[in-house]
């Protein structure tokens, strides 16, 4: 059995059984657990090994992605098996190659890649999908990463506790158990059963948006604002529910005002210029992902704004979207189409 059992800490056992009762109940099936080796992967790799161990979850595979980015990457993976190991569980020491693209900033193209191996792995080995360990923590991160692009109250809802991913290696779908559980968290278990957890430095620069957020943003406002990350999660979470509401309308009307033909997606330019910005910009987006085969792809307010107003516009005009989406005004219609695939289109 795993070391809380004969803890003398109280609350690191409490955690423990809460952080495995996440997961028992967020997954479905045979399942890959994502590890990375650092701290918030560790802590659901144990909780995950608490759960299977107590006849609560399935037999799992720990899978570990190695970008191959950094020197020390592989000992990495060795410290992932050796961990595995101690646990009783197998493990899968997966390796992708360059992570350098021509679009998309480093830490997308290392994403798409990331994503990519799990994808294959969980096809090669008959899972039902992978886990990650993404917090509460992850969840203000990407909720303020997409309030900054500009999505609205649609986009920044914040990751869902169960998704479906598109990658290069087909779709993938993502359980995230922990979306309730801070970061600090997962730390008390790792340190209480004497887990050394290894760190990429490249989380710690700043250069990086997210990182920026992480070391220094979010910090600053916690201390100036207790309770802002729970607080901004419970917001988000709130407006989430009027934003369904909307989406079910413009799911509604959407097939009154789609025409295709071929490799085009078009819209009604009137029913675009006319109705409420609410409906329409959501209808942009469920075109735009039409044509991309993704769920988890968004385009912003700047974008949808920029495409309403040339409902209004010229006959003739084209606006250029993300993903490689082009959108032609003709006399009755707004024509969308995808030029041409490029490394920044899958994710």
């Amino acid at each position: 059995m795993l070391f809380p059992q004969a803890s003398s800490n109280t609350r690191a056992r409490h955690i423990l059984r809460r952080v495995a009762h996440l997961i028992a109940t967020g997954v479905d099936g045979p399942v890959g657990v994502a590890c990375s080796g650092g701290t918030d992967s560790t802590g659901l790799l144990l909780g995950a090994a608490h759960a299977w161990q107590t006849g609560r979850l399935h037999p799992f595979v720990v899978l570990h992605v190695d970008h191959r980015t950094r020197p020390e990457s592989a000992a990495e993976g060795q410290h992932v098996a050796r961990l595995a190991m101690h646990l009783g569980v197998p493990v899968e020491l997966l390796q992708v190659g360059d992570a350098t693209s021509k679009s998309g900033s480093p830490e997308e193209s290392l994403r798409k890649q990331r994503y990519a191996a799990l994808a294959a792995a969980v096809r090669r080995l008959g899972l039902t999908g992978v886990v990650t360990a993404h917090t509460v923590d992850d969840q203000v991160e990407t909720i303020l990463l997409r309030l900054l692009a500009g999505t609205g109250a649609l986009g920044a809802t914040g990751m869902a506790a169960t998704s479906t991913l598109s990658t290069c290696e087909g779709m993938l779908r993502v359980f995230r158990p922990l979306l309730s559980v801070r970061r600090a968290e997962l730390s008390t278990i790792v340190a209480e059963a004497g887990v050394t957890p290894v760190e990429d430095p490249s989380n710690l620069d700043t250069r990086y948006r997210r990182n920026a957020l992480r070391q220094e943003i979010v910090p600053h406002l916690e201390r100036h604002f207790p309770g802002f990350s729970e607080a901004l999660v419970r917001s988000v979470a709130l407006s989430a529910q009027d934003a369904e509401f909307v989406d079910d309308v413009a799911a509604s009307v959407a097939e009154t005002v789609i025409t295709r033909h071929g490799s085009v997606v078009s819209l009604s330019r009137a029913w675009v210029a006319e109705s409420h910005p609410a409906v329409t910009s959501r209808v942009i987006r469920l075109v735009v992902r039409e044509l991309l085969g993704s769920v988890d792809r968004e385009i912003g307010y700047e974008r949808t704004e920029a495409v309403r107003a040339a409902a209004r516009g010229r006959t003739g005009a084209v606006v250029e979207l993300p993903f490689g989406i082009r959108v032609v005004v003709a006399r009755g219609s707004l024509d969308f189409s995808r030029m041409r695939k490029t490394d920044g289109d899958t994710g």
